[in-house]
């Protein structure tokens, strides 16, 4: 009986693309939250001309991770379609 092809990724490189791709991840996280709580700060403090910017800031960030963690699954199930075949 014959060995069958593995369900993952193989590939020189791909791990050492997935775990920069969770680093860029965490540390983006860690300047949101930044973000986020220095424009609540601002806010309770009664500066609230700093406080859509820093927000607007944090949704950036938010949306820069999602596209991240998007781009990676994408790629990943592409991937798993082409090595089933």
């Amino acid at each position: 009986m014959p060995i069958g092809k593995p369900k993952f990724d193989t590939r020189p490189g791909v791990t050492a693309a997935t775990t920069a791709r969770l680093w860029i991840c965490a540390s983006i996280c860690i300047i949101q939250y930044w973000l986020l709580t220095s424009s609540l700060e601002a806010f309770y403090g009664g500066n609230l001309r700093v406080t859509l910017p820093m927000f607007l800031a944090s949704l950036f960030c938010f949306l820069m991770v999602a596209g991240l963690i998007l781009t990676g699954e994408k790629g990943s199930r592409k991937l798993q379609k082409d090595v089933r075949r």
